[in-house]
């Protein structure tokens, strides 16, 4: 008797890709009456009428597995894709937080906000260009913080504008200073990082409407972080070479202060008790019952 070879109906179900009931029904439609059981085996002569009927389905099974094979690598090479990408904005995140660590923590540089321009009269009025206004001088707060700086510090030009209701700290620019306050009021400033655009909310980082302003550490990460690494890295170059200079004495600090006295202003402390005789004088020299021309001799003892 010749042994003919038989297979488990579940295996060529998977190979022809059809269900167990659609393989029943077309084989009962053949005459051919099976067991509906995925464990029932099978001859070959039954095999083969399967494969001519369903072989077609086993190429579509094939096609997509193959289809499905090409997403799951395009999937593979997204994702590797997408991780380099990451890595590479983590590598330039931390790139960008080491160069502003190089001038905020590693540093002795002093750092100080100052408004560059301004329309109140109680405001500074372009203290780089034109010398720092008569309010510096008469406000103690104010005059102390000025006293301070010297060559090697940091000065960052900044304005405060207003939009929807909001308050915004503008920075337009970051340079380090190359001469301490003169006679004229000014310091010389090398500008190093020029036309910024930084604008970052007053809510965020307190109050900063003050003519002066002695930032923390934490504000002026704030606003590094939006200053480009090349800037950033050009500002500690040329910090760096300033500070050589300095310590070969090249440059020899110019460490001026300034009095805290105007001869021109009310304002401030009457250190020599004469206020009763600038108005007995201003009196006198504003009464209009003298008839000009008036002369005032001041005779010591």
């Amino acid at each position: 008797m010749e042994n003919k070879k038989v297979i488990r109906i579940n295996k060529v179900l998977r190979e022809l890709n059809i269900s167990l009931d659609r393989a029943v029904d077309y084989l009962k439609d053949k005459g051919i009456n099976i067991e509906s059981n995925p464990n029932t085996k099978i001859s070959d002569d039954v095999y083969n009428i399967l494969c001519g009927q369903f072989a077609g389905d086993r190429g579509k099974k094939e096609a997509s597995k193959e289809v499905g094979e090409e997403k799951r690598k395009e999937k593979v090479a997204l994702r590797l894709e997408r991780e380099k990408e990451i890595e590479n904005i983590q590598f330039k995140d931390k790139k960008h937080h080491q160069l502003v660590s190089n001038i905020v923590d590693n540093t002795n540089a002093n750092f100080y906000l100052l408004d560059s321009n301004s329309d109140n009269k109680n405001k500074s009025s372009k203290p780089f260009n034109e010398g720092f206004s008569e309010v510096i001088f008469s406000n103690k707060e104010y005059l102390a913080i000025t006293n301070k700086i010297s060559i090697g510090d940091i000065l960052i030009s900044k304005s405060i504008l207003t939009n929807n209701n909001e308050a915004y700290l503008k920075v337009k620019e970051i340079g380090i200073v190359t001469e301490s306050l003169n006679r004229r009021n000014k310091f010389d400033v090398a500008w190093i990082i020029k036309n910024q655009n930084i604008d970052i909310k007053i809510s965020e980082i307190s109050n900063f409407r003050s003519i002066i302003v002695e930032p923390s550490k934490s504000v002026l990460k704030k606003i590094f972080a939006k200053v480009e690494s090349k800037d950033v890295k050009k500002l500690g170059d040329a910090l760096s070479v300033l500070n050589s200079e300095l310590q070969s004495n090249q440059l020899k600090p110019n460490i001026t202060t300034i009095p805290g006295l105007l001869c021109d202003s009310e304002i401030g402390e009457d250190h020599l008790d004469i206020k009763k005789d600038v108005e007995a004088f201003a009196r006198v020299i504003g009464a209009k019952s003298f008839t000009p021309p008036l002369a005032i001799a001041l005779l010591g003892k």
